[in-house]
């Protein structure tokens, strides 16, 4: 145990504004941009809600007709395509707003005046609350930071800008500029300035990350990092939408399953997929032990076009005739043996349930419509229990007909996904 006294470590927000030298340029704009954009995340769930409480509704009124701005307005929804589409670009332009202004309105970069050697690359940095008061002290700034009132930082590179000694203008300006702000407390030169300095470090700093795809995960993932991903695994930027909006239809509790699908976007592009590499990516996605059997055999039909009539078509000996209407191959189909398995795993792996859904769409993205799979579930010897009236379960697949303790893992259930006619 720590001791009573033991003083609580401070959160890197906090170390940050009461040691800035501690700190490199990149990395704090970092911190201090992820910080601003989750309170502006939480900001804007908390504005939906309260708008999403205050806005009436069809039931305002018995005739089916809403109350708003003091009219009555009939309320005709949309289709459901349009108010997706329309509540998805809003959405995007609220996020995009909150990254822009994450950056530009609530960090400023000043320029430098000091004629020393940089002992860090950042040399000063300035904390202010929603009333634009300056914090100075730690305590009002873990206040600050506590309450959700630090409004804006302004940061001071000692490396960048157009004074100091690694400026781009030539020294005297800075002793001009210095020597004012000194003596005659004049200030406007050097605010001048800074509105050429602010910018050009926010496009240094743009333009360092651009090319970081690790980076725009954390602050921008749905507009740069995940597409990229996405269009690298061979989901075109119109189709993406459609993914994630039939994954939530599907399925609303794996809502995240295109960034799944974005993590995959080397193996989705390995063509063909090997049984090796499509066993690891399943296993890795569903967190079970998954085995790949290769050259399931099973009867296929054939269509009427190629059978075999004489006197007619395909009727070579040895390179066309078939006799029969159907031919037994091994190269279309696979099993998937999974497990062994807990009851709750075992039960999402049902046809029809979260993982065979999601199972359904790996495979298809992976290793393409044309192959047939068969699923095997192996549910573990400890799970299994016996069919009781008045239970739950379905007998062969998660209740089974015992007298005693398994000894072996049951493999009863099977079902078959992607289905090639076959006789």
């Amino acid at each position: 145990m720590s001791a009573p006294k033991r003083r609580i470590s401070p959160g890197v927000v906090e170390q940050l504004l009461e040691a800035p030298h501690r700190f490199g340029f990149f990395q704090a704009v970092r911190v201090l941009e992820r910080w601003f954009l989750r309170r502006a995340e939480q900001d804007l769930i908390a504005g939906r809600t309260a708008r999403a409480a205050a806005s009436p509704s069809l039931r305002d009124h018995p005739d089916g007709v809403a109350v708003r701005g003091g009219a009555l307005q009939a309320d005709i929804p949309p289709s459901g395509a349009a108010m997706v589409n329309v509540h998805d670009d809003r959405k995007e332009h609220e996020n995009r707003e909150m990254r822009r202004r994450a950056l530009t309105a609530q960090m400023s970069f000043r320029t430098t005046l000091s004629l020393r050697f940089p002992p860090s690359e950042i040399e000063q940095l300035q904390a202010y609350d929603i009333d634009g008061n300056l914090l100075h002290d730690p305590a009002s700034q873990r206040a600050a930071i506590a309450t959700g009132r630090l409004d804006h930082v302004a940061l001071t590179p000692a490396f960048f800008g157009l004074l100091g000694v690694q400026g781009a203008l030539p020294l005297h300006y800075t002793e001009q500029i210095a020597e004012r702000e000194t003596l005659g407390r004049d200030r406007a030169a050097r605010e001048y300035l800074n509105i050429f300095s602010n910018r050009a470090t926010a496009l240094f700093y743009g333009a360092w990350k651009k090319y970081r795809l690790a980076l725009h995960y954390e602050v921008d993932r749905d507009e740069r990092y995940k597409p990229y991903l996405l269009a690298l695994g061979g989901v075109a930027p119109r189709m993406q939408r459609t993914l994630r909006d039939t994954v939530a239809a599907e399925d609303p509790l794996t809502p995240h399953f295109d960034e799944a699908v974005a993590g995959y976007a080397a193996a989705i592009r390995q063509r063909p997929m090997s049984a090796a590499y499509l066993q690891r990516v399943l296993g890795d996605y569903f967190g079970v032990a998954i085995n790949v059997v290769q050259f399931v055999g099973k009867w296929y039909s054939v269509p009427p076009e190629q059978w075999t009539r004489l006197g007619m078509h395909n009727a070579t000996l040895g390179a066309t005739a078939l006799s029969g209407e159907r031919v037994w191959q091994r190269d279309m189909c696979a099993r998937l043996v999974i497990g062994p398995m807990t009851l709750a795993q075992y039960r999402t792996f049902l046809r029809g349930r979260p993982s065979a859904l999601a199972l359904t769409r790996l495979l298809q993205l992976t290793v393409g419509v044309l192959f047939e799979f068969e699923v095997q579930l192996v549910l573990h010897k400890d799970a299994v229990r016996p069919g009781c009236l008045g239970s739950a379960g379905s007998l062969g697949q998660d209740a089974f007909m015992m007298s005693r303790p398994a000894r072996d893992h049951r493999h009863d259930a099977r079902y078959a996904l992607q289905v090639i006619d076959h006789a």
